[in-house]
C-alpha cells in the first residue's frame, strides 16, 4: 500500500473511531461506530446515543444499540433497536425494525421483518411477516403476510401466506395461502389457492383451488359446514359459501358447498358437485356429474348414480338399486 493510500485509511478509522459522525435517517441522528466491544451497558468500547455499528459486534453478556450494519456475536442478549443487516447469533436476539440477512438464535429470536432467514431454537417472531425462512425448533410466528417457507413444529401466519409450511403438529395461516400446508393438521382462514396434506385434518375457511388431502377435509366455516350434514343447505350469504375446485381425498370425510371436481372419502358431504363423488356414503343437493358408492343420496340429480342404494328424491326414478341416472 501507498504511504498516502495507508494515512488516509488510518485518518478515516481514526475519524470513525474518535470524531462524532452523524447521519440522518428517518427523523434520528445516529453516530456510526467501526465496531463495538460490550461486557453490558454502559460497560463498552463507544458509549454514544442512536449508535450504529458499521462492523463487528461482540456482546459478551448483554448488548444494545440502534443499528448493526455486519456481524454480531452475544453471549446473552442480542438488542438493535432499530434495523440490522448482516449476520447476528446469540442466545437470544432481538431487532426492532427490519432484519436483512442471518439471524441465529439458541433460544430466541425476535425482529420487526424479515429479509432473509430465521433459525431459532424455540421462538422465531416476525412482527411485520417478511420475506424468506423460518426454521425453529418449536414456533414459528408470522405477524403478518409471509412469503417463503416456516419449518417447525408449528408455524403460524396472522396475514397471508405465499409459500410452504412444513410441521409435525399444526400449521395456520389467518388470510389466504397460495402454496403448501404439511402437517398433522392445517388450517386456512381465507382462501386456499395449493396443497394441503394432513393425516387429521384440513380446513379452508373460504374456497379450495387445488388438493385437500387428509384424514377430514372442510371447506367453509365449521358451522356452515356441519350443518349440511343435518341437510340445513340455506345460507343467507352467498360469500360465506365455500367452493372447492379441485380435489378433496380423505380416509374419513369431505364437507363443502359446492365442488367442481373430485370427492373421494368413506363419506363425502356438499350441496351441489359438479364432478365426481365416490364413497361409501355420498350426500348432496345437487350433482352434475356422478356419485359412486355403497349408498348415494341427493335431491336432483343430472347424471348418474353407480352404488348399492341409490336415492334422487326429486328424479323421475327417486329410488334405484345399482343404477340411476337422471337429466
Amino acid at each position: 500500500m501507498e504511504p498516502r493510500a495507508a494515512w488516509g485509511a488510518v485518518l478515516l478509522a481514526s475519524v470513525l473511531a474518535i470524531a462524532p459522525t452523524f447521519a440522518r435517517a428517518e427523523g434520528k441522528e445516529y453516530h456510526y461506530r467501526p465496531f463495538e466491544i460490550t461486557l453490558f451497558p454502559p460497560i463498552q468500547f463507544f458509549q454514544a446515543p442512536d449508535k450504529v455499528v458499521a462492523g463487528p459486534s461482540i456482546n459478551v453478556l448483554y448488548g444494545r444499540t440502534a443499528v448493526v450494519y455486519g456481524v454480531e456475536v452475544g453471549g446473552v442478549l442480542n438488542i438493535e433497536r432499530d434495523r440490522f443487516a448482516g449476520i447476528q447469533a446469540g442466545p437470544i436476539n432481538l431487532v426492532g425494525g427490519p432484519f436483512y440477512g442471518l439471524q441465529i438464535g439458541g433460544l430466541v429470536n425476535v425482529i420487526g421483518k424479515l429479509y432473509g432467514i430465521e433459525v431459532g431454537g424455540l421462538w422465531n417472531s416476525t412482527r411485520e411477516g417478511g420475506i424468506g425462512l423460518q426454521a425453529g425448533a418449536f414456533i414459528n410466528l408470522a405477524g403478518d403476510d409471509f412469503g417463503g417457507l416456516q419449518l417447525g413444529t408449528a408455524n403460524l401466519a396472522s396475514g397471508d401466506l405465499a409459500g410452504v409450511q412444513i410441521s409435525w403438529t399444526f400449521n395456520g395461516v389467518g388470510g389466504d395461502v397460495e402454496g403448501i400446508q404439511l402437517a398433522l393438521g392445517n388450517a386456512v382462514g381465507g382462501d386456499l389457492a395449493g396443497l394441503q396434506i394432513g393425516p387429521i385434518l384440513n380446513w379452508a375457511v373460504r374456497d379450495v383451488s387445488g388438493v385437500q388431502l387428509g384424514m377430514v377435509n372442510i371447506a367453509g366455516r365449521v358451522p356452515a359446514a356441519l350443518g349440511q350434514l343435518s341437510k340445513a343447505w340455506s345460507n343467507p350469504n352467498p360469500s360465506d359459501r365455500s367452493e372447492v375446485r379441485g380435489v378433496q381425498l380423505a380416509l374419513i370425510t369431505n364437507i363443502t358447498a359446492t365442488v367442481q371436481g373430485i370427492q373421494i372419502a368413506p363419506g363425502n358431504v356438499t350441496e351441489t358437485v359438479t364432478g365426481l363423488q365416490v364413497g361409501l356414503v355420498n350426500h348432496a343437493t345437487r350433482v352434475n356429474g356422478a356419485q359412486i358408492g355403497a349408498m348415494n343420496f341427493c335431491a336432483v340429480l343430472n347424471g348418474i348414480q353407480i352404488g348399492g342404494i341409490n336415492v334422487a328424491t326429486d328424479n323421475f326414478l327417486p329410488f334405484m338399486l345399482g343404477l340411476n341416472v337422471g337429466w
